[in-house]
């Protein structure tokens, strides 16, 4: 099941992945912007606890709000429905 909404990246791969002939095809994120300093990461040792998401929510709410509290829960739940209809 394919999620209602999603970003950019996904949406452009799923809507091309037919052309691209590649067995895996994954959106990197902001690994870019990262990269090129528009975007500051999240200090080390919130890296090291795990929370830079939330790092980015409050420096890009945005843009990051509606995939912490919308797509990922959404994501789980799809996850979990996925998993129990295997193990049955």
């Amino acid at each position: 099941m394919i999620l209602k909404k999603y970003p950019k990246q996904e949406k452009w791969i799923a809507d091309h992945k037919h052309r691209l002939n590649v067995p895996v095809a994954s959106g990197i994120g902001a690994i870019f912007r990262f990269m090129a300093g528009t975007v500051k990461r999240a200090p080390v040792p919130v890296q090291k606890m795990g929370l830079e998401w939330a790092w980015r929510l409050a420096h890009e709410p945005r843009k990051c709000w509606r995939r912490c509290f919308v797509d990922g829960p959404q994501f789980i739940v799809l996850t979990m429905k996925e998993l129990i209809v295997k193990v049955r």
